[in-house]
């Protein structure tokens, strides 16, 4: 079967709007190693965001819904403007609030971190939903596209520490026993 060039162009804008769904969260993820070792929570940030991610789970449960009660009136384009504006927003506030900490529940806690990642996980969940039915105006088997974009979410940010360096190895210089961690080729900042 013979596509036109419009086909193939129409994919590649596909895949790059597919980059959007779980990017920020990915992105989170690999810089963890950096961001431990300066977490009040030291490595039991991860489980916390985990569950942070977790719960955002209600967002497609919410779009779910919305569906059920307003029917045919439900337009999933302005979920998908909001979703990627709301990750832009967040995506700037994590850059530069992620070092923030608050007292909290007895001690110093990521809460700002905590929150931003629940607000990109419940994006990333609700986008997978929304985009699949936006994916009805197309023709189906563009849908392949959509889910190479959503696949290269993790594979790019995962390319990109690899390439700073994040989580190295440190390197034995001396015999001493304290903590030495390994800093990244360059900063995101």
């Amino acid at each position: 079967m013979q596509h036109d060039s419009s086909f193939y162009l129409t994919a590649i804008f596909l895949i790059i709007f597919a980059l959007s769904t779980w990017l920020d969260v990915n992105g989170v993820w690999v810089e963890l190693p950096l961001i431990v070792n300066q977490a009040p929570e030291g490595w039991a940030l991860p489980s916390y965001l985990t569950l942070a991610i977790a719960f955002s789970n209600i967002g497609p449960l919410f779009i779910m819904l919305l569906k059920v009660c307003f029917k045919e009136r439900l337009n999933e384009r302005i979920f998908i403007y909001i979703e990627i504006l709301v990750g832009i927003i967040s995506c700037a506030l994590i850059a530069e609030y992620w070092k923030t900490t608050h007292f909290f529940a007895g001690r110093q806690r990521s809460v700002i971190l905590l929150i931003l990642v629940f607000l990109l996980g419940t994006l990333d969940t609700t986008s997978t939903v929304t985009y699949a039915d936006y994916m009805k105006r197309y023709d189906s088997k563009l849908l392949n596209a959509l889910y190479l974009g959503e696949s290269l979410t993790s594979l790019l940010p995962s390319i990109l520490a690899t390439v700073q360096g994040v989580g190295g190895e440190p390197i034995c210089r001396e015999n001493a026993t304290y903590p030495e961690y390994s800093s990244p080729r360059f900063s995101v900042q």
